[in-house]
């Protein structure tokens, strides 16, 4: 549960981004994010565990740990460039990331 206390509603009305940790608290999350990867993949071509392994060799990198959405777009990133190694697939990478966010359904990205 989540309790916000704002001693004005300017505090409030600044607020603007809150997250919840996807461990299921609030709601199943995982056939949600389970969908998600599915659509990935197929938007990618990917096969869906090489795209989970790659997610995971990003988290598992030396250095500082990425959040996992920064992982996830390493991830295809990866894929990407394996595919065209010609410059980077940042961009591109970022674009899927948004795709995977709004559970592959272009309306949720506003496109």
């Amino acid at each position: 549960m989540l309790l916000l206390y704002a001693s004005s509603a300017g505090a409030l009305a600044s607020l603007r981004l809150i997250t919840f940790d996807l461990d299921d608290t609030l709601w199943p999350t995982g056939p949600v994010v389970r969908a998600a990867n599915a659509k990935l993949a197929l938007a990618l071509g990917a096969d869906e565990v090489d795209l989970q392994a790659r997610l995971k060799d990003a988290r598992s990198a030396g250095g500082p740990k990425p959040s996992y959405s920064e992982a996830r777009i390493i991830a295809v990133e990866s894929f990407l460039l394996e595919r065209d190694p010609s410059g980077s697939r940042r961009a591109e990478a970022e674009g899927f990331f948004e795709m995977w966010l709004g559970g592959g359904d272009p309306a949720a990205r506003g496109g």
